[in-house]
């Protein structure tokens, strides 16, 4: 079983990514589950999700305290001691470092903790992806699309044709941006360590 826990804020799509990724590994025939889990519900709060994948159908039913991976939306959730709680050794973080050198600079600190935990980190830019493409409100771009695609290039679990027909069957007026999003930030998804070195 694969579990994978998303940290994100209120507004941000952190469950709308969960469930385009659900759709996506399902499409692909995997058994999943997924749910979120709110703290105070307003705009800015911060906001967990969850997902389980697995070839067998999945009989737990609880929040995930050991992911494999963590999908992170903002990198100032770093600070958040709750973010990073649980990870699995080995296990991967996919980091949007927002919109330029002020988001990466708040991830660099982290860079230690990352190797010594054995943990794989991989980063985009998400934010500016989706205001490039046009998702979301002025100033406030959603990067959820943009991150489904970044999990699928850093991990190879779900293929991007299959986040492309999830991401239709969820936006089936206007999917094209966040396709564009997605697509997108599959391309650009590096290894943090490379992103460190460029």
């Amino acid at each position: 079983m694969t579990e994978i826990r998303f940290h994100g804020r209120g507004g941000q799509g952190a469950v709308m990514a969960s469930l385009i990724l659900a759709g996506a590994a399902h499409r692909q025939g995997c058994f999943v589950q997924s749910f979120p889990e709110f703290g105070v519900e307003r705009r800015g709060a911060p906001v967990s999700a969850f997902l389980r994948l697995d070839d067998q159908p999945i009989l737990i039913r609880c929040r995930i305290l050991n992911p494999d991976h963590l999908i992170v939306l903002d990198p100032l959730l770093l600070h958040v001691p709750a973010t990073l709680k649980g990870l699995k050794p080995g296990g991967s973080i996919i980091l949007n470092l927002g919109t330029g050198a002020g988001a990466k600079a708040e991830v660099q600190e982290f860079h230690r903790l990352i190797q010594s935990n054995g943990w794989k980190a991989y980063g985009v830019e998400a934010s500016e992806i989706a205001a490039a493409c046009g998702i979301g409100g002025s100033g406030y771009p959603l990067a959820n699309t943009a991150m489904v695609g970044a999990y699928a290039k850093a991990t190879g679990l779900v293929h991007l044709e299959s986040v492309v027909e999830a991401i239709r069957a969820n936006f089936p007026d206007d999917g094209g941006k966040n396709i564009r999003a997605a697509k997108e930030s599959y391309e650009k998804t590096r290894a943090w360590i490379e992103e460190r070195r460029s």
